[in-house]
């Protein structure tokens, strides 16, 4: 699920932080750091919750319609198609979910999804999907991407409350709806049954990846430190930018440590990550020193890459 660019920016994340406070042991930066990805993926699956809490809202709505002695059959039929949505109904009666969910205070879930369903009850293509005679399995995927494309993702009752459920969430909530609406369209009519959430990582070596360079930059990082002060004249490792000195860091890092990852990916990732995490100037002083130790790394034998094309 989360790309090898997410967890480069988590790791420096949590390199930036142990830097900060150098009284932290590695292993419980290192566990600290495990924590921030799994919330990524649990910030995934609560996003699929809320879509299915929202389902809860509307049966009570049906609920408190019925109960009236004198009520419009206008009014049941208003959410009708929402209620009977095939991918929706998997997503309410899905027993993984409903697991991973238990930990969550369902009142305080209520509180936000009330709001959510009065706002979607309010909207267009809500009315026009539950006035369709016969839906589709096509016409219930568009419903759900609209509905949580529109409703969800960019919703600043949603963000607000996932700020106070996990401060870093607000940060990881693009990753996280960028996954849940890839996750949407991959669904098919004829297999929803056997839906599997998709998993944090693709593979262990996806998973190792982010912990390795962690700790590999902190146990090198004095020789990382002589070789970068080496190629900055009359500079000092405290006058660069901290966020640069872990990017390059982590970029030689990968040159030396990573033999299946080519040179190029590892420069071209953390020039991009520069631009967005660093100063305007960040990317070509990071270049400019990274292609110096490369020439040197080169020279005294230092980059074993295993496979063609990866130096």
């Amino acid at each position: 699920m989360i790309s090898r660019r997410q967890v480069r920016i988590k790791v420096m994340q949590a390199l930036y932080s142990y830097y900060q406070n150098k009284d932290v042991e590695i292993g419980v930066a290192k566990k600290k750091l495990v924590a921030s990805l799994n919330k990524i993926h649990e910030l995934y699956i609560y996003l699929f919750f809320l879509i299915s809490l929202l389902r809860r809202r509307a049966l009570k709505k049906n609920e408190q319609t019925k109960s009236k002695h004198i009520f419009v059959e206008h009014d049941l039929k208003q959410h009708q198609n929402f209620l009977k949505n095939n991918l929706i109904s998997f997503l309410f009666e899905n027993k993984e979910l409903s697991k991973l969910m238990k930990s969550y205070d369902l009142e305080e879930e209520k509180k936000l999804t009330s709001l959510l369903f009065e706002e979607l009850s309010n909207l267009a293509f809500y009315k026009s999907y539950n006035l369709l005679k016969e839906p589709i399995f096509s016409d219930e995927k568009k419903f759900l991407i609209q509905l949580f494309d529109r409703l969800i993702a960019s919703n600043s009752k949603v963000h607000q409350h996932l700020e106070i459920l996990h401060i870093n969430w607000v940060d990881d909530v693009a990753v996280a709806n960028y996954f849940v609406l890839k996750k949407i369209k991959s669904f098919k009519q004829e297999s929803i049954l056997q839906e599997k959430f998709t998993p944090l990582f693709k593979n262990k070596d996806d998973k190792d990846f982010s912990t390795k360079l962690f700790v590999k930059t902190i146990l090198n990082q004095d020789d990382y430190n002589s070789l970068i002060v080496g190629k900055v004249k009359n500079w000092e490792s405290d006058r660069i930018a901290l966020v640069d000195l872990i990017l390059m860091k982590m970029a030689i890092t990968e040159f030396l440590f990573f033999n299946q990852i080519p040179v190029k990916v590892s420069l071209n990732e953390y020039i991009d990550i520069s631009k967005e995490y660093s100063t305007p100037k960040s990317k070509v002083f990071i270049n400019g020193i990274l292609d110096k130790l490369l020439l040197d790394f080169q020279k005294n034998n230092r980059i074993k890459k295993i496979g063609r094309g990866l130096v």
